[in-house]
Order: C-alpha cells, then structure tokens, then sequence
C-alpha cells in the first residue's frame, strides 16, 4: 500500500470516529390540528351556554299591545214600576186560574173562577170523560215554562223556586180546569155552575199576573230610600185552589207596555248621568240589551235616575227588582289583558337626591371604607315615577336605611319608604322590564290605559300575558 492510501485511510478513520460522538435529535413536530374537533368544542361550549341560559329564561305568551276601547259599564238594581191593577175575586170560595202567568189575555177573556161551594170540584171528580185532561198542546206549555225557568235559573237568587212552582202549579191547574170546564158545559149546559161558580173575566188586555206586593200603585214621583229595602219587602202569591175571601185579590194585570226602572244614585255617580238623555240597558237576568230614554229627579234628598221603556216589559212582568247594567261612552287607549296587570313595590326617594353620572341618572349612596372613613359612590337607577316631589326606584338597588347623600349640600335621605305601582312586564328585549301603567276603564277582561303617560307603555310593545309567572329582570322567550 502506497503512503498516500494510508494517509487517505487514517483521515476516514479519523471522521469516522469524530461522527461517532455527535449524538442526534429527534425534530419536533406541531401537533396535527383537525378542523372538525375545533368545530365540535365550538358547537360544544354553545350547548353548555344554552343549557345555563334556559335555566335563567321563562318561556312565556306574549301580548302584543294595541288600541282599543271598553264601554263603561255600571250595574246597579232598580225597581220596576208599571200600569198595575189588583182585581178582587168577588166571591168566596176556591179559586181557580184559566189563564197562564206572564200571558196576554183580551178583553172580556176568563181568567178565574170561585169554587164556592165545592159542587165543582165535585162535578170534575165524577166526570168520567176527563180522564185524559191534558193534551199535547197542554203538555207542550208546561214544558216551555220548565225551559225558560231552567234557561235563567241562579243560585244566587233561590227564591224564584218557589215563585216557579207556583206558577207551574197554575198552569197545570189552569189547564186541567179549562178542559174540566169545557166538558162540563157542554154536558151541563151551566145550569149547575151559575149556582156554584162565579166567574172572572178580565175588564180589559193586558199580562196576567198571579202575585202582589203592595207596590202596585207606586210613581217615580213617590219612590223613596225605604222603597229599595230589601228586608222589608213581601212579595205575596196568588196561589191556585186556595181558600179566599170576596175581598182578596184574584188576579193582577198590567195594561201597557210602557214601564219605568228606578234607580237610586249617589253624590258620585249622580254626574255621569246628569246629561244623558238616552242609555243602552243591559238586562243581567237574560242578558236582552235594549235603549232606555233616561231622566233624573229628586225626591227630597234622593237623586233618582228613570229609566223609560217601550218594550221587553212581558219579561219581567213578575219582577219588582230587577239587576241592570247601564252601557255608556266608549274610553279608547291601550286595550291589555288583565292577565298581564300586577302591582309593584317600590322605594321613594325625594327627587332633590337625584342626579347623573357617567352611566346615567342615580342617586350617591354613604359607605364606609375599611379604615373607617365615610365615602359615597354613585348608584344608577331607573326612574319608574315621579309623583309630588318623590320618584320611585327599584327595591333592589337598596337596603333599608341605607342614607343617601344630597349630591350639592350635606342633606341625608334614609331610605325606608315604600309605594306600589301598577304596571306590566314588557318584554320587547327579552328581559322582564316593569312598565306602569295609567288605567282608564276596565272590565272583567280587559283594562284600557292611556297610550301618553311617562315611563309608560306605546303601541305594539310586547308584554307579559300572565304577569304572575314572572318577575322583574328575568330572562324571557316570548311566544
């Protein structure tokens, strides 16, 4: 080997064994992002905040306000006065009906007979042809009344019970003896009942009432304070078969559709009728509606409202008292359910303590620091009202007795007293937001409020429909 491939050979050896001291290191390499986990942690913290959200949020039906309007209505119970006449019975005896209650009878038309010695009676005992003494027609009449007596019964007035027995035991017996009547005449030919039976015949038309109460002859002129006493008032039934005296009434009738309801009115509902002349009536036995010319008197110190009518008076030609409601002006506004109205605390502060700062309109509050020190900071607040000299703030900006600082002098305010307000709960931004409320007029469903008060509600805001489900600030999903 020559000397120069030995001196190649010892340089190779020689890196070869530098090399063999180097030691290597593996590259880093920056961890593999996947596009599709960044997309499921999003989706994932999303999930999380919706979960804690709902558990913040109420789900409720939202209202959406708008105008309207309410007639104003006011119910109040008057006294029927009319054209009335009581007809004695003439005779003693039993007395009989011919003619159904509530019915329009003719001139020179049977109403009632006087049993006076019985020998009726006794002559329908033994008549063998009656046997079958109603007919379908009969039958058909004391249906009807069963109806209309179903159709307006209340619980609260139990009394017409007894009034719709008796005037269904009339006209069963009205019917049973027109038919006895009838087949009795013709086999008898009256000889036996001139003796027997005296007849009534009505003197002139009208509607056949079987009841009296004393107050037949009474005018809007002579109604007093003690006509509208309920406990002193009698009511007295005519009743079929009974025993009577010559002078007892036999039957009442009233002879013109033109009747009056009088009203007794106070200091403070005397002027919301003073210049009405004409007022729509609500009926509440019935629910019939119908126009009433309307004027007002005064008997002493009693203010009256008379209500005049033309129609409708067979309805209640057995009723003295009668529950009206008087429909009158419309009121426009905000028309809301009543659902959505609640009432709110709130704290009053003098509005003197009122003023601004950075983030808007509050009050400065006295604290004390940690060493002792008095301080002050600055607490905003909303302004619900402003009413003689106070405004009304939320209770839960402060604590009672915390003191308020006036903002230029050294005057305090401890903070202790409380007023409501009525309002609702708007929800245009999707938190519960009390909102007062100015009420005009109001029914059993609905509230008409004004549409220009301060701090108040505007067309088309969305509002709570049940305010009781919810509370001031709460997260809303409205519906």
């Amino acid at each position: 080997m020559s000397d120069e491939k030995r001196r190649r050979a010892r340089v190779r050896a020689a890196e070869n064994k530098k090399n063999n001291n180097v030691t290597k290191f593996k590259r880093q390499r920056l961890p593999n992002l996947n596009f599709g986990m960044i997309i499921f942690l999003l989706m994932f913290i999303y999930v999380v905040v919706m979960i804690f959200l709902s558990f913040r949020t109420r789900r409720l039906t939202s209202y959406e306000v708008q105008t309207g309007s309410l007639a104003t209505q006011s119910s109040f119970r008057g006294i029927a006065l009319r054209s009335e006449t009581l007809y004695p019975a003439g005779s003693a005896g039993y007395l009989n009906f011919y003619a159904r209650e509530d019915a329009r009878v003719a001139k020179g038309e049977l109403i009632y007979s006087v049993d006076k010695s019985g020998t009726f009676s006794e002559l329908i005992a033994r008549n063998e042809e009656n046997k079958e003494l109603l007919s379908d027609e009969d039958l058909l009449e004391l249906k009807t009344e069963v109806e209309n007596y179903s159709e307006h019964y209340s619980d609260t007035d139990f009394s017409t019970v007894y009034d719709f027995k008796y005037s269904v035991e009339g006209t069963a017996t009205k019917l049973i003896n027109s038919n006895a009547m009838q087949s009795i005449s013709s086999l008898s030919g009256n000889a036996l009942l001139n003796d027997s039976v005296s007849l009534g015949y009505s003197s002139n038309s009208g509607i056949v009432v079987y009841s009296y109460d004393g107050m037949e002859k009474l005018t809007p002129d002579t109604v007093s304070a003690d006509s509208f006493d309920n406990e002193t008032y009698k009511k007295h039934q005519i009743i079929a078969n009974a025993l009577v005296s010559e002078s007892d009434p036999a039957y009442k009738l009233i002879d013109s559709e033109n009747w009056n309801i009088v009203i007794p009115l106070t200091e403070e509902n005397l002027a919301d009728y003073e210049e009405v002349t004409s007022i729509q009536v609500k009926f509440l036995k019935n629910g019939y509606v119908s126009t009433a010319a309307s004027s007002i008197i005064n008997n002493g110190d009693l203010p009256l409202l008379v209500l005049s009518f033309k129609d409708s008076m067979i309805t209640f030609a057995t009723d003295r008292f009668i529950d009206v409601q008087l429909i009158t002006d419309d009121v426009s506004g905000l028309k809301i359910p009543n659902s959505a109205i609640v009432d709110m605390e709130f704290y009053l502060v003098p509005e003197e303590y009122l003023t601004t700062g950075t983030t808007g309109s509050g009050f400065m509050r006295r604290t004390y620091l940690e060493n002792g020190e008095v301080s002050v900071e600055f607490v905003a607040a909303s302004i619900y009202q402003n009413l003689d000299g106070f405004v009304y703030v939320n209770t839960d900006l402060f604590n009672p007795g915390d003191v308020l600082v006036m903002p230029e002098g050294e005057e305090t305010y401890t903070v202790n007293r409380k007023a409501s307000l009525t309002g609702v709960y708007n929800i245009n931004k999707g938190y519960a937001d009390f909102t007062k409320i100015d009420s005009m007029e109001s029914n059993e469903e609905y509230t008409i409020v004004s549409d220009n008060a301060a701090y108040g509600l505007r067309v088309f805001d969305r509002i709570a429909l049940d305010a009781e489900r919810v509370n001031e600030d709460d997260l809303v999903v409205s519906n």
